[in-house]
């Protein structure tokens, strides 16, 4: 976790662009020193303010994210990974620093509710407890299906709703099962809930034995998956589906072995173990084995009679696209949870709240980022108001093509976002130029074009050394830089890739061994060095692999280290290189079981797997033969 304020991120990244305060506050109608004072934390800078400088800076979404996740309050992602994944030490940490944020002498449900699950988060799977009335009432008031849904919630449900009432569970499990198959089932694709909350929430019902809960949740959970997979490929909700399939899958196998416990019905639960194994997924892994040992053995629900559904719960709209960050969207949502004014204000008064939410007054950077954390929302509803939507243009342009030929539409659409870049910093513009022309090179192989064909009609030769150039023209690389890189890694030499490799490592403004697209890069290094058959680079660059982060709870990001991980142990220790390559296979069809790709579908999510067998596996057939030609 870091310590760096909002406003010394801002400075840093601004210098680190080189830009003077007069070029970052141009047109924003506001002075070099009103900048200056922000950037010491001496004082706040309205959104409408904001969204001008960050325009002028290029800053990103992408860029800020990982600052924000990095803040000791932040609960949602970085929270649930460190609970499924056990790791105790870091949740202390972060609830003393959560303490810290939020003073204590001022009362606060939200406050209450954020500490409350941080030491949920601490206690064993098979703590004898219960919540309190108090507590109960807390998680009913939030777990309220909306487009406010989000990583916390599922937290409350994974680590709240463990150790639940009956009362509690049938009362969210009802909100959930009535979502799912009611009318608004479908909009709930534009939301942040997923397969998994509804899986875990069964898992929970399943350890009570609360089969009035099982009967409701399970069709349900059944629907709102099926339909969470039918979303176009790689879009936000069909990655989040391919996620949950591993959880899905094992609540719905542990629900049919409740109902018919013989080795039968063990048996596809311990297929999806093997799985997550192979893939390497250790910490889901773990999570759904300690769960499971709970399932065998079962608990007694226990009763709160004081919890019904008693207050009503005020409508908010169906899509996420509907909210904006306002005074009636926050009110809303604040309403939606029972929250009082002095519930979400931070470091404001509920008079500043109430003048916020009745349009009179706006808040500044900081006290918005607050507020959103204070009402557990996605910070990406505070994106819209403060980042330019050009990293839509492509798809923009797109989709202004005639119809026809889908190729020149493509190239078409690139020319014109290319020509809307910034020029300046000019090492910033020929990687994002780049990365468009990566992305473009992608779609044209998903339309079925052949690698070279792809590569012909991109006709861009010149395109790796142009990346090269970007990296060494820009003083620090932030994480869009490093997504611009990899975006054209497909079109990049092994020599290449190295060189850029150690670019990135000297000039990173992330932390590379917490970052997930340094494994992506990584990826990219392995898989053309193995297309290479060159044993040696690959025993040389082994090492790197140590300190890189592995994505050990999605299926969707543990592909990325798995898949060089089993083709480091191929080239390197070839005389067991066959178990490596049976854990490849098995892997291949993990993921098809997992991400459930359409017949039609040129690549997927996941599919690394079958690109090795395809294209690296000949590959190392040969060195295989070269080498045994070599001994002899």
């Amino acid at each position: 976790m870091g310590n760096q304020t909002l406003g010394a991120f801002v400075r840093q990244y601004r210098k680190d662009h080189q830009l003077t305060l007069a070029e970052a506050v141009s047109g924003a109608g506001c002075s070099t020193a009103a900048l200056s004072r922000f950037e010491r934390d001496q004082s706040d800078l309205g959104l409408a303010t904001v969204n001008r400088i960050l325009s002028n800076l290029q800053l990103s979404a992408e860029n800020f994210e990982p600052f924000l996740n990095a803040r000791p309050n932040a609960l949602g992602e970085p929270l649930y990974r460190e609970y499924i994944g056990r790791k105790l030490e870091a949740i202390k940490t972060r609830e003393l620093a959560y303490r810290g944020f939020w003073p204590a002498d001022r009362p606060s449900r939200s406050r209450d509710l954020a500490l409350l699950l941080l030491r949920l988060c601490q206690r064993p799977l098979d703590a004898p407890v219960h919540l309190t009335s108090e507590e109960e009432c807390l998680l009913a008031d939030v777990l309220v299906v909306s487009p406010g849904w989000t990583a916390t919630h599922a937290l409350a449900i994974a680590a709240g709703l463990r150790f639940a009432s009956a009362e509690l569970l049938g009362l969210v499990a009802k909100r959930l099962s009535d979502y799912a198959t009611g009318p608004n089932g479908m909009t709930g694709l534009r939301i942040g809930l997923t397969g998994a909350d509804y899986a875990m929430l069964l898992i929970h019902a399943l350890i009570r034995r609360d089969h009035a809960v099982i009967a409701a949740l399970t069709p349900a959970l059944a629907a709102y998956q099926a339909a969470q997979l039918k979303e176009p490929t790689f879009t936000r909700r069909r990655v989040a589906a391919t996620r949950s399939q591993p959880v899905v899958a094992f609540a719905q196998a542990a629900a049919r072995w409740l109902t018919d416990p013989r080795p039968a019905t063990v048996a596809p639960i311990t297929v999806i173990f093997r799985q997550l194994a192979g893939l390497r997924a250790s910490d889901l892994l773990h999570h759904l084995q300690a769960l499971w040992a709970l399932i065998q053995t079962g608990q007694a629900a226990w009763h709160n009679p004081t919890l019904s559904e008693t207050r009503p719960v005020p409508a908010a709209p169906s899509n996420w696209a509907d909210w904006q960050f306002d005074g009636p969207t926050i009110k809303q949502v604040r309403r939606q949870y029972h929250f009082s004014l002095a519930d979400v204000c931070v470091d404001w008064t509920p008079a500043t709240q109430s003048r916020f939410e009745a349009g009179k007054t706006q808040l500044g950077f900081n006290a918005a980022i607050q507020l959103i954390d204070a009402l557990f929302l996605d910070v990406s509803l505070i994106h819209r108001w403060l980042f330019s939507p050009a990293a839509n243009a492509f798809e923009v342009a797109l989709a202004a093509q005639p119809e026809g030929d889908p190729v020149a539409a493509n190239l078409a659409a690139l020319a014109v976002a290319k020509a809307a870049l910034p020029r300046h910093p000019h090492g910033i513009y020929l990687l994002q130029a780049s990365a468009l022309s990566g992305r473009t090179y992608q779609r044209l192989a998903s339309l079925g074009l052949s690698d070279e064909a792809a590569k012909a009609a991109l006709g861009e030769p010149e395109l790796p050394a142009q990346v090269l150039q970007g990296l060494r023209q820009t003083p620090h690389l932030y994480l869009s830089q490093l997504k611009d890189l990899t975006n054209c890694a497909n079109l990049m030499s092994a020599p290449e890739l190295l060189t850029a490799w150690r670019l990135v490592f000297a000039k990173a403004r992330f932390n590379p061994a917490t970052t997930p697209a340094v494994t992506t890069l990584f990826m990219y290094i392995i898989l053309r060095l193995a297309e290479d058959g060159d044993a040696d680079a690959l025993a040389s660059f082994q090492p790197a692999a140590v300190n890189l982060y592995a994505d050990r709870l999605s299926v969707t990001g543990s592909v990325e280290f798995s898949g060089p991980a089993l083709l480091l142990e191929a080239y390197l220790s070839p005389e067991d290189s066959d178990r490596a390559w049976a854990t490849i296979a098995q892997n291949r069809e993990a993921m098809l079981a997992f991400a459930r790709p359409d017949a039609e579908t040129a690549s997927w999510i996941g599919d690394l797997f079958t690109c090795i067998e395809e294209t690296v596996h000949p590959a190392f057939l040969r060195w295989q033969r070269e080498q045994a030609i070599a001994a002899d």
